[in-house]
């Protein structure tokens, strides 16, 4: 594993992790993180990946783990800015030779995707974790609990 740098297009320095592939390249491999989850969360799986051909990079999007700034008094960013700005910014720099890349998205990773300026240079793509967003295919007492929250808990709560 070795540390790595990417810079954003509003010139903001994202700190991540690259895991060399231990046998043949068969293609790399950007692991998009779920809300909040530091990269080190996703360290076997890097190194599983790592183990069968792949290069893993993992990274943090600003704000959270060894991307944030050194205080979070007045930082400003939105969850679009990791879409559009931090995974674009990491896509557009290992895409860069004709090794395939591929993305795997964990929860807001798999979201992550539709943001992507450059989700063309993505040869394919894996989500786990990614809610659908809708309630109509969960099973009553889930869909119970998502209609309150959305609907009881969370109107309260913000206002």
């Amino acid at each position: 594993m070795k540390a790595v740098q990417y810079v954003t297009s509003d010139n903001y320095r994202l700190k991540g992790n690259k895991f060399e592939a231990k046998c043949s390249l068969k293609g790399r491999v950007i692991v998009a993180g779920a809300t909040g989850v530091p990269q080190g969360f996703y360290r076997r799986f890097a190194n599983f990946a790592s183990d069968r051909g792949f290069e893993t990079i993992t990274f943090d999007y600003r704000g959270i783990g060894e991307s944030k700034p050194d205080s979070l008094k007045g930082f400003r960013m939105n969850l679009l800015d990791w879409g559009k700005l931090d995974l674009a910014a990491v896509v557009e720099s290992e895409s860069q030779d004709d090794v395939p890349l591929f993305l795997v998205g964990h929860s807001y990773g798999g979201h992550a995707f539709g943001l992507l300026p450059n989700h063309n240079k993505i040869s394919g793509f894996y989500v786990y974790g990614t809610g659908a967003g809708w309630h109509g295919y969960m099973p009553l007492s889930e869909k119970l609990k998502v209609l309150t929250m959305w609907n009881i808990v969370l109107p309260i709560l913000t206002w």
